[in-house]
């Protein structure tokens, strides 16, 4: 390569990431170029349109093509909200946390925390502002917003479609010594929710809900759900507390034992009603192929 060539790839490089800075700046391309006079330097006007009006289209085109994305991610909540009132929050965002990874899967990670940082707050103490009836509408859309993306991890990460899965006999094989030696390998797919709403069943509603269909909000109450992808499509079950503390503690590599104990310091009905229904919820998670073999601490 000539010293003109290597030259000419080194302008066109320089010209690309400027141009892709411009576009992309959160506070528009006058901004993102330090100036109209900048802009000027690198593009002409049109007959219709100065340079800063020219690089505005493609700004807009640029966001809008994210704002899409956004809506392809978290298709049921831009359905709760109506697409102008998502299309902005989804724009607000954004500007807030400029995507800066060379793919758009990453796009929406940090959109629910953002949604729980941007939160109504009490100016006295810094609280969540409750209101006295109804609702609390920011925390149900955070709620509803972390579901949308564990929906989407779900679907999109490793799963185990053409392996071998944990059968419920190989469970009860186990012994009470072995349980605290052994800990279950939870399958790659199998993600757990924790929401302030029952947003599993709001988000069911809203997805079946016909177009111009409203669906009432559910009064606040503590929920967990379970998601895990079968066949690539993903699944999800609705939890009581008991039975997202032993998943959770099997996620964390916890042992069975130690997982099961998680489970009954939460329960509040009798040892005997517990294991009944430790055997139902291992039927259930055996059948849904929750794990994917067992693994021995010692």
């Amino acid at each position: 390569m000539s010293a003109a060539e290597e030259n000419a790839d080194t302008q066109l490089e320089f010209i690309q990431r400027w141009f892709q800075s411009v576009i992309s700046h959160p506070e528009g391309v006058v901004a993102g170029a330090g100036g109209e006079e900048a802009i000027d330097e690198h593009l002409t006007k049109s007959n219709a349109l100065d340079a800063a009006s020219r690089m505005s289209v493609y700004a807009d085109a640029y966001f809008a093509r994210l704002i899409e994305c956004m809506g392809e991610v978290f298709p049921v909540m831009k359905k709760f909200l109506g697409e102008e009132t998502y299309d902005a929050f989804a724009f607000e965002y954004l500007q807030a946390i400029p995507s800066k990874s060379y793919t758009l899967h990453n796009l929406g990670r940090h959109f629910p925390g953002w949604l729980e940082k941007s939160r109504p707050r009490d100016e006295e103490d810094g609280e969540v502002a409750i209101a006295s009836e109804g609702p609390d509408w920011p925390e149900l859309m955070v709620d509803l917003a972390r579901m949308e993306w564990a929906v989407y991890e779900t679907f999109d990460g490793p799963g185990i479609e053409g392996q071998p899965t944990l059968r419920m006999e190989e469970i009860l094989a186990l012994t009470s010594d072995a349980m605290d030696e052994t800990r279950l390998v939870p399958a790659p797919c199998l993600n757990l929710v924790t929401a302030r709403f029952p947003v599993n069943e709001f988000y069911t509603a809203l997805r079946r809900a016909g177009e111009g269909e409203a669906v009432a909000p559910p009064d606040a109450r503590p929920a967990w759900t379970a998601l895990h992808r079968r066949g690539f499509v993903v699944q999800r079950y609705d939890l009581n507390a008991s039975a997202h503390a032993m998943l959770e503690a099997i996620l964390q590599g916890r042992t069975l034992g130690e997982a099961i104990d998680a489970a009954a310091a939460l329960w509040p009905d009798s040892d005997e009603s517990l294991g009944e229904a430790l055997q139902t919820w291992f039927r259930l998670w055996a059948e849904e192929e929750f794990f994917t073999g067992v693994r021995r601490t010692v």
